[in-house]
């Protein structure tokens, strides 16, 4: 046992027992002579209250209570004690003594002890760090008095050791090795022991490493513990950052710099293997090296990865699989100086529970692209698989559109083999719901409906060009044919929005025929009727071009009726900004009373 520091001073207070603690004693007499009337007087020692502060400043003086009893019919003459100090609650040979003094004691008695201490101050040698200790008193350390019982010789009491101050006792790193293991223990002087390290705001680690407290968890259950900086350092260069620690109360922080060199070793590539993967889970793992000069790029050299997965520059493999295949790959490392390494890979995928579909829509193809080589995607059950079309239907997306069921076929154009294998092109732009079935190979067979997104753009545009149509006379024939560029094949003409003069009809070729009534003017000398035509190629590609026809109640007299196919031309394309317009297009009519 050492001893450090000293009493500054002391009182005492001694007594008998009295009242029920006699009463007690006496009957224990009685009932030991009664057995042993011969019996030997001899004292028995016992630490009774014990009251330290509960924290202690290095440096600072504080009290310590205590009471020393005799519960034997025997004095203790010049008895020592010790009062130490201890980093466990049992005292033993590396506690330390701070104060050692004596005292007598008749039988049945006790004294009061007021001990005033002092621990060393920090800056002493034999400074006590802060921390969480345990003070006690022990009599008769060293077994010079004979007694019955000496297991209530000692008594211990937590007490918190706490500076008024706090300061980082790192002030440099030994320097690190890219690609080797690093570890350096955080140390700071001051608070209350307890010490809880962070990297500053807007610090960031030399890339590889972290902070760690040991042992894991400890801060948690309320157990001492010590935080490392340690990892793999994966990049070369000197590397600053900040530190901070806080105890009790107190902050302090500490500007560090860290020297990464490199390794000597030649560029290779350490994963080996990959960790398993789960049809639509979240994964993520890491690939690692040593040697050559960082920083490092990662790229697949060959084979693919799993669906739903990539590999990032800097070697992460993150992404949720959606397919269930094991899948090999080999992966290529280039290092700052161009240096190379391979490594063959295989990533496995745990399948889902049952038949789950994977493909949710097809790439988008505009007319005669080809879907050559997508093949439909299922995951689960038992493989090889069986597809088969169920229905499609053409969806109405378009202002004025309905849909149209299109029955138990693909989407024109594209064909489904058995295999789950597309082959062919798009042949009618639009969007479709494809409707599939997938059976899996299992007895009896496990089968899926998987709805699939298709949309076919359109490759070139359909524009109706015909613009400000001839007037009409009441009453009298009329014939115009609407024009339009672009498109494939034979067009189909529509009213999409607006309507015709009464007595006048488009046909699905264009032309506009027929005789308008007199009726529908209702006096008026002329009424201008606006409509917005719709042409359609057989691509289902789709032009419209806004038009309007006068309705005059007699002929002017430059008048020169139409002859067949007369026409005035001026492009309007189909775009959609003219799709709003045709919504909110409606008839128009001017009227002007005849005077």
């Amino acid at each position: 046992m050492s001893e450090e520091g000293g009493t500054v001073g002391f009182r005492v207070q001694r007594r008998l027992f009295g009242g029920l603690l006699a009463v007690l004693l006496g009957a224990v007499i009685s009932a030991s002579a009664a057995t042993a009337e011969a019996a030997t007087e001899a004292p028995d020692l016992a630490v009774g209250a014990l009251s330290p502060p509960r924290q202690i400043s290095p440096g600072s003086d504080f009290e310590l209570s205590w009471t020393a009893l005799n519960l034997g019919d025997g004095p203790a003459i010049d008895v020592q004690y010790d009062v130490v100090i201890s980093n466990a609650d049992v005292l033993g040979s590396s506690s330390r003594r701070l104060h050692s003094a004596r005292f007598t004691l008749d039988a049945f008695s006790e004294v009061d002890f007021v001990e005033r201490l002092q621990l060393p101050a920090l800056t002493d040698p034999h400074a006590i760090p802060p921390g969480l200790y345990y003070i006690g008193v022990i009599i008769d350390p060293n077994g010079e008095i004979a007694e019955p019982d000496k297991s209530n010789n000692t008594a211990v009491s937590p007490v918190l050791v706490a500076s008024s101050t706090l300061s980082v006792l790192n002030q440099s790193l030994p320097p690190a090795q890219i690609g080797s293991h690093y570890c350096v223990r955080l140390d700071s002087v001051g608070g209350n022991g307890i010490s809880v390290w962070s990297v500053a705001a807007g610090s960031r680690l030399p890339p590889g490493l972290a902070l760690n407290d040991l042992p894991a968890k400890a801060r948690e259950q309320g157990l001492p513990f010590v935080t490392m900086l340690c990892g793999v350092p994966t990049e070369e260069g000197r590397f600053g950052f900040t530190v901070s620690v806080t105890s009790a109360g107190l902050t302090a922080s500490q500007g560090l710099e860290l020297e990464v060199t490199g390794s000597g070793l030649p560029l290779m590539i350490v994963t080996k293997e990959l960790p398993a993967a789960t049809f639509r889970q979240a994964y993520l793992a890491d690939l690692g090296a040593v040697g050559g000069k960082t920083p490092y790029a990662w790229s697949v050299l060959d084979g693919t990865l799993p669906s739903g997965i990539a590999l990032r520059r800097d070697g992460t493999l993150l992404g949720q699989p959606i397919d269930d295949d094991g899948h090999k790959f080999k992966v290529l490392l280039t290092d700052a100086a161009g240096r190379t390494a391979e490594q063959e890979l295989e990533l496995p995928v745990t399948p889902p529970a049952k038949l789950t579909c994977t493909t949710t829509s097809l790439p988008k193809r505009g007319l005669s692209e080809t879907y050559d080589g997508v093949v439909l995607g299922a995951a689960g059950g038992k493989k090889p698989y069986k597809w088969k079309t169920i229905d499609t239907t053409r969806l109405g997306v378009e202002i004025g559109e309905s849909s149209i069921a299109l029955g138990e076929v693909p989407p024109p154009g594209i064909t489904l083999a058995e295999s789950g294998a597309l082959s062919g092109a798009p042949s009618q732009v639009g969007s479709y719901l494809w409707t599939v079935e997938v059976s899996d190979s299992a007895t009896p067979a496990e089968s899926q409906k998987c709805p699939i997104e298709v949309n076919v753009e359109s490759d070139h545009g359909l524009t109706v060009s015909t613009q400000g149509l001839p007037a009409a006379i009441a009453g009298q024939p009329y014939r115009a044919k609407l024009q339009a560029t672009g498109g494939q094949g034979a067009l189909t003409w529509t009213v999409f929005s607006g309507r015709l003069p009464q007595g006048l009809n488009l046909s699905e070729d264009g032309t506009i025929d027929g005789t308008p009534t007199k009726a529908q003017l209702e006096g008026e000398e002329r009424i201008v009727f606006s409509f917005v035509a719709e042409a359609r190629d057989e691509r289902m590609l789709r032009g419209l071009g806004q038009q309007s026809i006068t309705l005059l109640a007699e002929a002017p007299p430059s008048y020169t009726p139409p002859k067949k196919g007369d026409v005035h031309c001026s492009a309007v394309s189909a775009d959609p900004s003219l799709l709003a317009l045709a919504a909110g297009l409606g008839l128009v009519a001017l009227r002007r009373r005849r005077s």
